[in-house]
């Protein structure tokens, strides 16, 4: 799916959102592959596993820039600049520190961004539904409903990494 969204950009260049879409899911393809049962070591055996949790970690820092990017060229109005910046600039902070952390501090790190994403995800979610559903767009339930589905599955997903349930 996200080969064919990135193909789609590749031929209409203006329209960015299939971009942003196609790396989306790109980033979740990536991301079955690099957690739980590390798929990715039976194509890619001597992965370092340092590189594989990096990997894992990046899956989760690069999703909301991605997320808002695509959300706000579908609906250019739907977010202010500092709601836009409020959004990005933790997820870029900690795709800096993927870059420098050594493993261990990076994994503790990661229950810091889980706060910021919950909140990420409300303020969101709440702002989609405010311009989406609540000023009429015809497209407008379908999307919300898909991004609470989205939503859920990041939830679903950030405690079940968390091993707060299995």
């Amino acid at each position: 799916m996200g080969l064919v969204m990135i193909v789609l950009y590749l031929l209409r260049r203006r329209d960015k959102a299939p971009l942003y879409g196609g790396i989306m899911a790109l980033l979740f393809a990536l991301r079955v592959l690099v957690t739980g049962e590390y798929i990715i070591t039976g194509f890619w055996p001597g992965i370092p596993f340092a590189l594989m949790i990096k990997l894992e970690y990046l899956t989760v820092f690069a999703i909301f820039p991605c997320a808002t990017a695509f959300l706000t060229t579908l609906f250019p109005g739907m977010m202010g600049r500092r709601l836009k910046m409020a959004s990005l600039i933790p997820s870029f902070v900690f795709l800096g520190l993927l870059l420098v952390l050594p493993l261990d501090l990076l994994t503790r790190s990661l229950f810091i961004y889980y706060g910021f994403a919950f909140v990420n995800i409300f303020i969101g979610l709440a702002t989609l539904f405010r311009e989406t559903v609540m000023k009429g767009y015809r497209e407008g339930i379908a999307v919300f409903a898909g991004a609470i589905f989205l939503a859920a599955s990041g939830v679903n997903d950030v405690f079940f990494s968390s091993f707060v349930w299995w």
